[in-house]
């Protein structure tokens, strides 16, 4: 009985960290402000129309990330968006094709990886 509480705990305990994880993520995109692709400084622009070519720009947001500005521009070319992250000096820092319902964070699998091990080991643990 009392490693089936432990194995309880164990869950819990993992749940609720998932849970904060996922609130900082959510806090972090918060920070992001959307701004009118006629906004964009003149080299981010630029630097989008040479990593895309032929693309059409869609949507772009403004971050602060450790005190430098962070551009992420989505371009749409044909039936395939993509993502473009640029320094506000228009330098191309990551350029990769945006998947539906992925934020780009690449953390998802990494968190939805962690649960699946903390549930194994809650299963060894009552077993």
């Amino acid at each position: 009985m009392r490693n089936v509480w432990c194995a309880v705990a164990l869950a819990a305990l993992m749940l609720s960290g998932s849970a904060l994880n996922a609130a900082e993520k959510e806090k972090k995109h918060d920070d992001d402000e959307k701004i009118a692709i006629k906004d964009l400084p003149k080299a981010v622009s630029d630097a989008v129309a040479k990593a895309v070519p032929e693309g059409t720009l869609v949507e772009a947001e403004k971050e602060i990330k450790k005190g430098k500005t962070i551009y992420e521009v989505k371009t749409k070319k044909g039936d395939k968006v993509f993502e473009v992250k640029l320094d506000d000096a228009g330098a191309v820092l990551s350029n990769k094709e945006d998947k539906e319902g992925d934020d780009d964070d690449d953390d998802d699998d990494d968190d939805k990886k962690e649960n699946e091990k903390g549930e194994k080991k809650a299963k060894k643990v009552t077993k």
